[in-house]
């Protein structure tokens, strides 16, 4: 049987988007009939395979070897022991995706073909490791998957072997859900900073009658001053494991999407507006439901206005509010929207993607 390997510097379970994008390309992988391995940082003793399924709505089964019994903050030297341990356990015949530069890196050194997924600039120390890799490294053992065709650039990857993916969708998830819809307006995903609460904070404020649902982690609401949650028609759900998001999207007329022209991730000072491919936007599409979203260039490949979306200028309000107003009144003239959104995520599945990365590992 074909092997396929990923290293990914997660834990599970986790809440964030990389760990599910790492887990859904497993799975797909799996489904391809290849024998799947992931390796990672940690796994909770407690937590089963059959519970990292259902959680996030996975069909196939692969094996999860990791480097500690117990979850804490990584730092460099925990990153270099993922390393390690990895190139004991990868077979080197195998397809090999890492999102872990470290590992990546000692693996070509190692000469072992590998796969390095790039979804940002690298910081502090492995940003210093990425640069001198041309040195002490030889090209033909490292190709690179990148989420956005900013990074060749950025990244100075021009004379690279490389191949630009989006993040993706399993449309199954929501063919099967029929729930009808029963709220106005939602958003699920990070609340920090740039992700779009400050828009609908706004909304809010001008439509008292209209009640907005907000599904994410309230840990994340701590950089928020005490009137976000007083807003008396925001409603914080808290965090939804993915296997629930196709209901919670579907029961809503309008998902919402008000990035900012900066947005920030994780990291110390991790903007990731030039770079992002959000997932969130996919399982939008797949939900067919009307999306009112930013107006951005950086994914303007995808979401396009008055076809899948209804696309606003991020700083003015005034729009927002008019459009979503104009939705609420007479959504009916908006269904081609929903059907379209469909057509479009469809085309980016992560059977798609992962059909091309095996091309792209081929030459």
């Amino acid at each position: 049987m074909k092997k396929f390997h990923y290293v990914a510097e997660i834990n599970l379970p986790s809440r964030s988007a990389y760990p599910l994008h790492v887990l859904k390309m497993c799975d797909t992988f799996s489904g391809l009939k290849y024998k799947v391995t992931l390796i990672i940082f940690n796994k909770k003793n407690n937590l089963n395979f059959k519970t990292i399924k259902r959680k996030y709505n996975l069909k196939n089964n692969f094996k999860i070897k990791y480097l500690y019994n117990s979850k804490k903050k990584y730092n460099f030297f925990d990153r270099c022991k993922l390393a390690s341990y990895s190139v004991k356990e990868i077979d080197k015949n195998s397809i090999i995706i890492s999102r872990s530069i470290i590992t990546s890196l000692y693996l070509s050194y190692n000469k072992i073909e590998n796969i390095l997924e790039m979804h940002h600039v690298p910081q502090k120390i492995t940003r210093f490791l990425f640069w001198i890799r041309n040195f002490i490294i030889q090209k033909k053992y490292l190709k690179f998957i990148l989420i956005h065709k900013n990074l060749i650039k950025k990244l100075s990857l021009h004379n690279e072997r490389k191949i630009v993916l989006d993040d993706a969708v399993d449309i199954n998830d929501f063919k099967n859900v029929n729930e009808k819809i029963k709220f106005q307006c939602v958003y699920t995903g990070s609340l920090l900073k740039g992700k779009g609460v400050e828009i609908i904070e706004k909304l809010a404020e001008k439509n008292p009658k209209i009640n907005f649902n907000i599904y994410g982690d309230k840990n994340e609401l701590k950089s928020w001053n005490n009137e976000l949650l007083l807003k008396k028609n925001i409603f914080f759900k808290s965090y939804a494991d993915y296997f629930q998001i196709p209901k919670i999207l579907k029961k809503h007329k309008i998902l919402l999407m008000p990035y900012q022209e900066k947005v920030y991730g994780l990291g110390t000072n991790l903007e990731l507006s030039k770079f992002m491919s959000p997932m969130k936007m996919f399982d939008y599409l797949a939900a067919g439901r009307i999306i009112l979203a930013s107006k951005l260039n950086i994914y303007s490949h995808i979401l396009k206005n008055n076809y899948n979306a209804i696309l606003v200028d991020p700083k003015n309000i005034n729009l927002w509010n008019n459009k979503l107003r104009s939705i609420l009144k007479n959504s009916i003239q908006f269904n081609n929207l929903k059907k379209n959104s469909i057509i479009t995520a469809s085309k980016n599945t992560w059977l798609i993607r992962s059909s091309k990365i095996i091309k792209f590992n081929k030459y």
